[in-house]
């Protein structure tokens, strides 16, 4: 992390600073390696690191292109932004994200790889901070589905391995909750 006095602190712990980060402009990509080591590349040596470990990135589908990959195993910012902020507003770049996050913005794609790890510690941050009792069995339906995000989220949510996985199917029957209705026809 940077010395940028807005800058969040992470208190996520080992799994979310292990993984990596990869931002990808037009011709060149920047990749912020686990252990902090930032460096620019071409496209298709980012596109080789990418397939070998799955990074932060801002944006899957349009990372993926420019690195010409079909598929991209990826942590993607803006799903994770969606989930901690839904129906907020976010242009889906880098700098979009430090923006609607309040990050400061970085001035070289070499600098952008590391505004995703902060992205990521502050959105995690606030899920972790949230009193949102949706959150947990969201995130527990959403993981079994396979979502990237659905370990570091459930870490923070109160369901880290699953064991309430019944009191979050449950919670996830909202129909459950409501009240009782009859409806009667129109008269004739």
């Amino acid at each position: 992390m940077s010395d940028t006095p807005n800058q969040p602190e992470d208190d996520s712990g080992p799994a979310l600073a292990a993984i990596p980060a990869l931002v990808c402009g037009v011709r060149q990509a920047a990749w912020r390696a686990a252990d902090g080591a930032a460096t620019t590349m071409p496209l298709r040596d980012a596109a080789k690191l990418a397939e070998a470990a799955p990074p932060l990135v801002c944006h899957r589908i349009t990372t993926a292109q420019r690195l010409r990959l079909n598929d991209l195993r990826c942590y993607d910012l803006l799903e994770l932004f969606a989930f901690a902020r839904p129906a907020s507003p976010c242009v889906p770049t880098p700098r979009g994200l430090a923006a609607a996050l309040g990050l400061p913005l970085r001035g070289h794609l070499a600098d952008e790889p590391q505004l995703l790890a902060d992205a990521a510690a502050l959105l995690l941050q606030e899920i972790a901070a949230s009193r949102d009792a949706t959150l947990a069995p969201l995130a527990w339906q959403m993981a079994r589905g396979g979502w990237t995000w659905g370990p570091l989220v459930l870490a923070r949510t109160g369901l880290p391995d699953g064991n309430q996985a019944g009191r979050a199917r449950h919670d996830m029957q909202a129909w459950e909750r409501r009240p009782n209705w009859e409806e009667r026809p129109p008269e004739g």
